[in-house]
């Protein structure tokens, strides 16, 4: 079982590839349709890193989490096949949906509604950290 996530270059789901590696789950799978900077760090972090769309195959014990920007990959739609022909229990989340169910097992603050958010969050990381 791996978790796959999808549209992996993105800032909300990349947070959240750093946040299950931090944990040290290993078993990560990144895919994006480009190599950029972000999937040059995942690759640099040990995390297996497929640059497009299909080369990695789901199989019907992944978790997939995905983009808002990916609902229409192969990867997407196979593991959606999947709730079907495998009665698989797990269903691919969007990414907002797999940090509200990894928020309720963590402290969790969230910064929203106005400017300076970024600083902010910035600014509340470093605190918590040190």
């Amino acid at each position: 079982m791996s978790i796959v996530f999808v549209g992996a270059w993105g800032s909300w789901l990349s947070a959240i590839v750093h946040i299950m590696h931090s944990l040290h789950i290993n078993d990560l799978i990144c895919i994006d349709a480009s190599e950029t900077e972000t999937m040059k760090s995942f690759h640099n972090l040990w995390i297996t890193t497929y640059i497009w769309h299909g080369i990695y195959k789901v199989t019907p014990e992944d978790i997939v989490i995905y983009s808002a920007a990916t609902p229409h990959s192969i990867e997407v739609q196979t593991a959606f096949s999947y709730i079907h022909t495998h009665r698989k229990a797990c269903v691919p989340m969007l990414y907002f949906e797999f940090l509200w169910e990894i928020s309720k097992y963590l402290f969790t603050i969230a910064i929203s509604w106005t400017h300076g958010k970024s600083t902010t969050t910035w600014m509340t990381a470093t605190t918590c950290i040190e």
